[in-house]
């Protein structure tokens, strides 16, 4: 199991996207969309120590935990231009653009997270720290760009790039956490067997303070589609590429596939 975690960790994410309203007049469109996406990581050395217990004279050091997680509303005006090549072979070619104002609802991002510990057959010490910023409240900007084009006749092809450009000022509720632990080297015998008090060798502190507003960006996703008319089936294909881990897209590219039957 262990072969199969990259040395990052093990990271996954997850998106929600609910299209609450869809308009289309001529070239203009006006849509609005809520979106909620989640990241977490936890380190390899993590899933070590869960699988094969703490070895001993073994230092471990690492990021046990990782989670980014944003809510927002988008809003986007957008507008496509159709022109008609003289290709062979194309008899369709489109590009477009959108504008989105952010509304953000919610925002927690882990800015620091680490942690020490060694065991060995006389004592046991620790310590770690985690820093995450939280936000309950912002407004930003965001641009999508992507165009489309009828090829062979039956064939359809889309590329589109998702927050060109984007960024979002966090500008209420905004407050910084920190978790602070050590485990005092102590004899590990007694530790375990409970015949020393916790209080007295583990250190924690945890405070929390408002901070100024902050800006954060949205990640950029490229997506690329394929489509095939066959008979009244059409059949889709689609792969999506992030470029860096965050609550809406991962770096591992994800591939997708979907039919739709037309009963006229």
């Amino acid at each position: 199991i262990l072969n199969r975690i990259p040395k990052d960790g093990l990271s996954v994410y997850s998106v929600a996207d609910a299209h609450v309203l869809g308009i289309g007049i001529g070239q203009l469109a006006f849509t609005a969309r809520i979106i909620v996406g989640l990241n977490s990581s936890i380190g390899r050395e993590t899933i070590d120590l869960l699988l094969n217990g703490n070895q001993l004279n073994k230092v471990y050091s690492f990021k046990p935990l990782s989670v980014d997680e944003i809510a927002l509303g988008e809003y986007a005006v957008s507008f496509g231009q159709k022109f008609d090549p003289d290709i062979k072979n194309i008899s369709h070619f489109g590009v477009g653009i959108s504008v989105k104002y952010l509304k953000g609802y919610s925002y927690a991002g882990t800015l620091e997270s680490h942690a020490q510990s060694l065991t060995d057959y006389n004592s046991a010490e620790a310590s770690g720290r985690l820093l995450a910023n939280q936000a309950t409240g912002g407004n930003g900007y965001g641009i999508d760009i992507g165009s489309t084009m009828t090829f062979l006749y039956r064939w359809r092809a889309s590329l589109s790039v998702e927050n060109v450009l984007s960024n979002l000022r966090w500008n209420t509720g905004t407050e910084s956490h920190t978790f602070d632990f050590e485990l005092k080297a102590t004899n590990a015998d007694e530790l375990f067997n409970g015949h020393v008090e916790t209080d007295s060798i583990l250190v924690s502190s945890d405070s929390s303070f408002a901070i100024p507003a902050f800006n954060t960006r949205l990640p950029a996703i490229l997506r690329l589609g394929i489509l095939r008319a066959v008979g009244r089936f059409l059949i889709a294909f689609e792969w999506e590429q992030g470029f860096e881990n965050s609550a809406f897209a991962g770096k591992k590219a994800l591939f997708a596939c979907g039919t739709e039957y037309r009963d006229r």
